[in-house]
C-alpha cells in the first residue's frame, strides 16, 4: 500500500516541510521506502483478524505514538485503519485522517468479522477528524452505516502519473521482444496481490476456458505478501491452465515496470471483489486500454460499458471469459482505450489529486491547533 500508492503523497508532503514518517510491517517495500529517507516505525502487523496479533500491533503503536506525538496521523486499509486510529486516539494524537481504501465489507455484515469491523469503525467515528474516500460509492455507503459521516467526508479519487502511465508504440515492440511475445498476440494484462479476492482464481478458469484461442497471451503481475491472508501462487501453479497454456500464462511476479507491461498489452483484466477505486484499472485506462473489470461499485465509477471496456459479475469465470474472447476479437477496443486515456487525463491526475490532499490535511491540522 505504502509503497505504491502512498509515495506520492508522502514526498509532496515531505517537500511541503512536513516531517513525514510511516507506520506499518517491515519488509521489501518498506526498506525502499526508508532508502528514500523516510523513518519507519516497525510494527508487528498482519491483514489477518487474529485478536491476539492485533492487540500486540495497537499496543507498539500506541507506545510508539506516545513516545514520539506527531501533528497528525493518517491511516489507510481496513485493519491499519482500526489500530492506527484506536492507537492515535489513546495517544492523544490531535489529528486523525482516514482514507477508506474500500469497505470490508458490502451492505449489511454477514459474518462475525464484519460485524466486529463496523462496531470498532462506529466506535471510531467520532475520534476521526476527516475522512477521505477514494470512490464516492463508499462515501455514499460509510455514511449510511455510521462509520463516516458525510460532513467529515471528502470524495478524493485516485490518481496515476500520467506521464508513466501513457500509450508507448516503441515500449511495447521492446516489451513483447524481451518476453518472446508474437507481434500478432493479444496480451491480457492483470496487475494484482494473488489473493483470494483479486478474482484471480476465476481469470485462471477463464485463460483455461479460452486456451483453443492461440493469439491470447496472459500476463499476470503480482505476488502476495506475508502479512495476506490468502496466498495463491500454488493454487495457480497447480491450476490446469499452467499446463493448457504453457508461455502463454506468464506469472511474473513482483514488476517494477509495471507501466511498460501495460504499454505491451492489449486489454486489462481485473476480476476483483472488493475495491476502494482500483488504482491498477486506472493504470491500464491511462495506457490507453480498454478494460474488463467487476460489476462492483468501484468499477462502474472508472469502467463505461460498451465505452471503455465491459463489466462482468463477482466470481464468473464464464462471463469473464466472454467478455475477454469479445473484446480481444473487438477492433473498437482501440477506440475504448482511447476513450479511456481521456478520461484519465480529465480525472485521475496524480499531482491534482495528491495537492488537494495536501490542503485538506493542512487545513485539519490548522484547525486543531487554534
Amino acid at each position: 500500500m505504502a509503497f505504491y500508492s502512498l509515495r506520492p503523497l508522502m514526498r509532496a508532503a515531505r517537500d511541503s516541510g512536513w516531517i513525514v514518517e510511516f507506520a506499518c510491517a517491515d519488509g521489501d517495500y518498506a526498506r525502499l521506502i526508508r532508502a528514500e529517507g523516510f523513518a519507519q516505525r516497525v510494527l508487528p502487523m498482519t491483514r489477518g483478524l487474529s485478536p491476539v496479533h492485533q492487540l500486540r500491533s495497537l499496543l507498539a503503536l500506541t507506545g510508539s505514538l506516545r513516545r514520539r506525538r506527531p501533528d497528525v496521523v493518517h491511516t489507510h486499509t481496513p485493519v491499519g485503519g482500526i489500530i492506527g486510529r484506536a492507537a492515535s486516539r489513546l495517544a492523544g494524537v490531535p489529528t486523525i485522517v482516514h482514507t477508506l481504501h474500500g469497505l470490508p465489507f458490502a451492505g449489511r455484515p454477514r459474518t462475525s468479522a464484519e460485524r466486529v469491523f463496523l462496531v470498532a469503525e462506529r466506535a471510531l467515528a467520532p475520534s476521526t477528524t476527516l475522512f477521505f474516500s477514494q470512490s464516492a460509492s463508499d462515501a455514499t455507503e460509510a455514511a449510511r452505516l455510521g462509520i463516516g459521516p458525510a460532513s467529515r467526508m471528502t470524495v478524493i479519487g485516485n490518481g496515476v502519473d500520467l506521464a508513466r502511465f501513457r500509450p508507448d508504440a516503441e515500449a511495447r515492440q521492446e516489451v513483447r521482444a524481451l518476453l518472446g511475445i508474437p507481434p500478432d498476440a493479444i496480451v491480457v494484462t492483470t496487475v494484482a496481490r494473488l489473493v483470494l479476492e483479486k478474482g484471480l482464481l476465476e481469470l485462471a478458469d477463464a485463460a483455461y476456458a479460452l486456451r483453443d484461442n492461440h493469439k491470447l497471451v496472459f500476463l499476470v503481475a503480482g505476488r502476495s505478501e506475508p502479512s495476506d491472508r490468502t496466498h495463491l501462487e500454488a493454487d495457480l501453479a497447480a491450476h490446469p491452465v499452467a499446463r493448457a497454456l504453457g508461455p502463454r500464462w506468464r506469472p511474473l511476479g513482483r514488476r517494477d515496470d509495471v507501466e511498460r507491461l501495460l504499454q505491451a498489452s492489449d486489454l486489462y483484466v481485473l476480476p476483483t471483489h472488493r475495491e476502494g477505486l482500483p488504482r491498477s484499472v486506472i493504470e491500464a485506462m491511462a495506457t490507453g486500454l480498454a478494460v474488463v473489470a467487476t460489476d462492483i461499485a468501484a468499477c462502474r465509477e472508472l469502467v463505461q460499458p460498451g465505452v471503455t471496456g465491459l463489466l462482468v459479475p463477482v466470481g464468473d469465470a464464464i462471463a469473464l471469459a466472454a467478455a475477454i474472447r469479445r473484446l480481444s476479437e473487438d477492433a473498437g477496443r482501440v477506440a475504448m482505450g482511447s476513450r479511456a486515456r481521456a478520461i484519465a487525463e480529465a480525472r485521475h491526475d496524480e499531482a491534482r489529486i495528491v495537492g488537494h490532499q495536501l490542503r485538506l490535511l493542512d487545513g485539519a491540522v490548522s484547525s486543531a491547533t487554534r
